[in-house]
């Protein structure tokens, strides 16, 4: 994909609804960090450390855990999620969660899935 593309994409996320926000913050952190799908749907809040712009991956590429930098760009959009979280009251489970806005799942209990994250992405560029 094209920068351009990407930004289109991100771009279409909402800016205000919970759900836009984690996805905003999702997608800009895989485009900015180069993390695989995997490691960025398994990722904890605990893990995320906005100042540095640092996250710790557990169980990357071999089963190691590292510690990767990401952009400027991905600090802003995760620390909105972050902030957004705690104002929904969601304190644990996995960084990338289905939002009490999904209707499918029950709040703060299921991480989203790669299967989730494809169809976002297809609905966005259908926008």
């Amino acid at each position: 994909m094209t920068p351009a593309v990407v930004a289109a994409i991100i771009g279409q996320c909402s800016t205000k609804a919970a759900t836009g926000i984690r996805n905003r913050a999702l997608l800009t952190l895989l485009y900015r960090s180069g993390l695989r799908v995997s490691e960025a749907l398994a990722l904890k809040p605990s893990g995320i450390n906005v100042d540095a712009r640092t996250i710790r991956v557990l169980n990357g590429k071999g089963g190691k855990t590292t510690t990767r930098s990401f952009h400027p760009t991905a600090a802003d959009a995760l620390a909105r999620w972050l902030d957004t979280r705690k104002q929904l009251g969601l304190r644990n489970g996995p960084l990338f969660l289905i939002t009490p806005a999904s209707p499918h799942r029950r709040q703060g209990t299921s991480r989203l899935t790669s299967t989730v994250l494809y169809a976002l992405i297809v609905i966005c560029t259908h926008q």
